[in-house]
């Protein structure tokens, strides 16, 4: 299966999307019904390296 790149569960009222930040982050986005998922993925990729050089570079490994 791999490692987890991303969640999302769709719910009555909108969506929960969790991102994988690397190894050691999660990313969770809440949104309403509205939510352009697609766009979202494409849109949210810059966000999640830009977090997870921010994580590794403040790792203590």
């Amino acid at each position: 299966m791999g490692d987890l790149r991303e969640v999302v569960i769709r719910c009555r009222g909108g969506y929960v999307i969790v991102y994988a930040v690397g190894r050691m982050g999660l990313l969770a986005v809440l949104a309403d019904e509205g939510l352009d998922v697609p766009k979202l993925h494409v849109e949210s990729r810059p966000t999640v390296e830009r977090l997870d050089a921010l994580l590794t570079r403040g790792s203590l490994n």
